[in-house]
């Protein structure tokens, strides 16, 4: 259900591009960095190279009656990732995501499918995304194709207008379109926009010397944790969305652990 014209979707793509490189300044040892194109143009080194950072994984496996912890290979979990039944399982949901369990011919097509003359994009698009992007794709390592010797193109508060009434324009004609050709679809998305469309607040102080949550915005209620001392906050909150659903989820932590500031208030050695 979100945004259409590439000027609202790339203005939310440099807000999140911008929090993620404060992250690798503040902890680059936490962050493995991975570009598209070196996943489009070799798979399965790239993906080996990520579980290599992220180490050999434990997981949980059930043996007759019994729980066991059990350790994955680096080879296993690549063969994983390439035929997880969660990738299949969400290629069906949505054509979103029809592209998750499609093989090398795919890789070939999408590597930089922008240029091409015929299904690419158009020269007015590449200007939105340029001028927009044009530091960032700078610090990331892309070169522009269009503002290579001119600055790139300032856009009125006119341009800026028109650009969000017809993003609201094309953000009705795509829910039209996907209302009569998947329902199901539909009402999946609806569920998850109405989900991101609640307010987001602060629970509470989260401090060692505070017991009770504050300026929540649903009813709450204290759960007995009383195994988890010293508990920071331990409620529980409830609500709606617009379509009638109801949720319910609940807080219970102990003291926090920032790798990158140890002197930070609510920070201890056990993690919960």
């Amino acid at each position: 259900m979100g945004d259409c014209h590439p000027y609202a979707i790339l203005l939310k793509w440099e807000r999140l591009q911008r929090k993620a490189m404060e992250i690798v300044e503040k902890c680059p040892h936490l962050v493995y960095k991975l570009k598209y194109e070196s996943l489009l143009t070799s798979k399965e080194a790239t993906v080996t190279k990520l579980f290599e950072f992220l180490g050999i994984r434990s997981f949980s496996q059930l043996k007759r009656q019994t729980s066991i912890m059990a350790m994955r290979t680096i080879d296993e979990m690549v063969t994983t990732a390439k035929n997880g039944k969660e990738a299949t399982k969400a290629s069906t949901l949505s054509y979103q995501f029809q592209n998750l369990c499609k093989g090398e011919e795919f890789a070939a097509i999408q590597l930089q499918k922008w240029r091409n003359p015929s299904n690419g994009m158009t020269q007015q698009n590449l200007r939105i995304v340029e001028s927009i992007t044009f530091e960032l794709m700078k610090k990331l390592g892309y070169e522009p194709a269009l503002f290579t010797c001119s600055p790139p193109t300032q856009y009125s508060k006119e341009e800026i207008a028109h650009f969000s009434e017809t993003n609201e324009d094309m953000i009705m004609n795509m829910i039209s379109r996907l209302k009569k050709e998947n329902p199901d679809d539909f009402e999946r998305r609806q569920y998850q926009s109405d989900t991101f469309g609640l307010e987001l607040k602060t629970f509470g102080d989260w401090s060692d010397c505070n017991q009770e949550g504050k300026d929540s915005p649903q009813k709450q209620k204290k759960i007995p944790l009383e195994s988890l001392k010293p508990i920071v906050s331990q409620l529980s909150y409830e609500g709606s969305l617009k379509n009638g659903r109801r949720f319910i989820f609940g807080d219970a932590t102990r003291q926090g652990y920032d790798p990158c500031n140890s002197k930070k208030k609510n920070q201890g050695n056990n993690i919960l």
